[in-house]
């Protein structure tokens, strides 16, 4: 299994991107992140299914999305939490896999740096950012793509290990434990700990949606951690 070094993970993620979202990226100015399973994919040598991007403000969004349209051949549809964009094989020119042409902008919620993005997510092994930045140097403005992980995405997407992260975020009761099975089917190891707390979050939000009186959360993941305990540790 192939895992590559920070240095080497921006390297392919620059070209791995199709061009025109390499160009994007740089237009925005650091208002544009990709991140997640983009990321993860790369570092570890596997084969992206697409490229989760996610903005700034939703102004940054509609000038990333305004520069596709305007720039390539492109389709897009607006769903409830995203954009999702269709590049055609010449827009993906510059793509070395050139499967990687579905992208989505995320507009379901905005981020004002890369770590409040990457606390975000609920599993470590998704606390990866590519982007462009600008900062001011000793002479003049240093311009760059970087690619940054988090120590505990370095630790965990080395052995492939789901650890939750217990994120304070919008989203469906099951969005977390559906997102597990699908590792733990790709042959991630889920430890106790994180199968009880998805599993208390999903059951959280269930009771919460239909207006129940429930345990607290982490209450609720505690015992269910206890109640797994005979399965060991994975």
């Amino acid at each position: 299994m192939t895992v590559y070094d920070i240095n080497t993970a921006r390297d392919r993620c620059h070209q791995y991107l199709p061009s025109i979202v390499l160009d994007a990226l740089t237009r925005s100015g650091g208002n544009a992140i990709v991140a997640g399973g983009f990321c993860r994919d790369i570092f570890l040598d596997d084969d992206p299914n697409d490229i989760d991007i996610f903005f700034t403000s939703l102004r940054a969004h509609d000038e990333f999305l305004h520069f596709l349209e305007t720039s390539a051949n492109i389709t897009w549809q607006k769903l409830k939490n995203c954009t999702v964009v269709g590049l055609w094989p010449k827009a993906a020119e510059g793509n070395i896999v050139g499967a990687v042409t579905k992208i989505h902008l995320v507009t379901k919620e905005y981020y004002q740096n890369v770590p409040a993005l990457l606390r975000s997510f609920d599993f470590t092994c998704c606390q990866a950012a590519f982007w462009y930045r600008e900062k001011p140097g000793y002479y003049e403005m240093q311009r760059e793509f970087v690619f940054y992980a988090t120590k505990k995405f370095l630790q965990d997407a080395k052995t492939r290990t789901l650890r939750y992260t217990y994120p304070k975020r919008k989203e469906v009761a099951a969005g977390s434990f559906m997102r597990m099975l699908k590792f733990l089917r790709r042959g991630w190891r889920a430890p106790r700990s994180t199968i009880a707390a998805v599993t208390a979050r999903m059951l959280a939000k269930m009771h919460e949606e239909d207006g129940k009186e429930i345990l607290d959360e982490y209450e609720m993941c505690t015992r269910l951690d206890a109640a797994i305990s005979r399965w060991g540790n994975y």
